[in-house]
């Protein structure tokens, strides 16, 4: 035998150093990736999600639309947190089109100013009211 390898030795060599090199390769990756760490961004953009259940609720419960996050009722099972995930306020703003209403609710993301990139890019949703504003808003008042 001595030092050359057959062909069959050869290749179980190779194939153990492929396997050696992924699981090398996905453990950085794993480390990298941190699923220890909060992803501030989907969090905001789960409260946002609270946030318009609590203002369908609103207009629900009060036929009318809410001026304000502190005149919405609390969410019963969720976090309903009107701050985003840097401590700071969601802000919301119902608008009218001809035969639509759309909440938009805002977070200015990370930096805390609007625009910015990644981490700090605002974040911006939109849901659709006409439905409830057209059933529960009474315009008899």
């Amino acid at each position: 035998m001595g030092f050359w390898l057959t062909k069959r030795e050869l290749g179980w060599k190779r194939l153990l150093a492929m396997i050696v090199a992924v699981a090398v390769i996905l453990s950085i990756s794993a480390f990298l990736a941190r699923p220890d760490r909060p992803d501030r961004r989907l969090i905001t953009r789960s409260r946002m999600d609270v946030m318009s259940d609590r203002v369908e609720l609103y207009i629900i419960e009060k036929g009318a639309l809410p001026a304000s996050a502190a005149q919405l009722p609390p969410h019963s099972y969720k976090e309903d947190s009107p701050l985003d995930a840097w401590g700071r306020p969601i802000s919301f703003s119902i608008q009218f089109g001809g035969d639509f209403t759309v909440l938009r609710i805002r977070s200015l993301g990370a930096d805390g100013r609007p625009g910015g990139s990644v981490e700090s890019e605002d974040i911006e949703r939109a849901y659709d009211l006409t439905a409830y504003v057209k059933r529960y808003v009474r315009t008899d008042q």
